[in-house]
């Protein structure tokens, strides 16, 4: 069963994206079984895909990175993307402050003047070692308004329940992820 912010993040936040013809170059950061065949979701335009680990080069696209995104200045070149997509990173993988820096940094040096970054992450205490700071190299972007998913938003937050997969079958589990939109002026 697909959560609720796997489906709004599917079937509204990425196809909105897809179809700005202002965002033709775009790297998916993170590959797993769930996000398999979003490079599809960007057909037609330049989608480039990134993960640390070899074997998830199979959930990825044709053009995918096998590497750290800190290091995405050795793949593409500076200012050359229009937007990064960087859900679920933050606690999976992403889970030191200085190393969620460096990914900040990287993306920041790989978009282009008005490039969007899409962040991801949760809100969950036992998922959060890493918290988007705007004090950091976030600081730097300003929040871009989101109008696709129901009106101007520079941050989507979804809280739903999910019956737990430990315990009782019905002891439900808060969980709360947020997408996150900033711009680089």
């Amino acid at each position: 069963m697909k959560l609720p912010d796997r489906i709004l993040l599917e079937k509204s936040i990425l196809p909105a994206l897809a179809a700005d013809p202002r965002l033709p170059r775009v790297l998916l950061a993170g590959c797993d079984r769930r996000s398999a065949g979003y490079h599809r979701i960007f057909s037609g335009k330049a989608c480039w895909t990134l993960d640390r680990l070899g074997p998830r080069a199979a959930f990825g696209g044709p053009r995918h990175f096998v590497g750290e995104l800190r290091e995405l200045g050795k793949f593409l070149p500076k200012g050359g993307l229009d937007l990064i997509v960087l859900n679920g990173l933050l606690g999976f993988g992403l889970d030191d402050p200085r190393e969620a820096e460096a990914a900040y940094e990287a993306c920041w040096a790989g978009l282009r003047r008005g490039g969007i970054l899409l962040l991801g992450w949760n809100r969950v205490p036992e998922f959060r070692s890493v918290f988007p700071s705007r004090r950091g190299i976030l600081g730097r972007f300003r929040r871009f308004d989101f109008k696709a998913a129901g009106g101007a938003r520079r941050s989507l937050n979804y809280l739903f329940w999910r019956k737990s997969r430990s315990g009782p079958p019905l002891r439900a589990r808060r969980w709360n992820h947020t997408f996150d939109f900033f711009q680089k002026p």
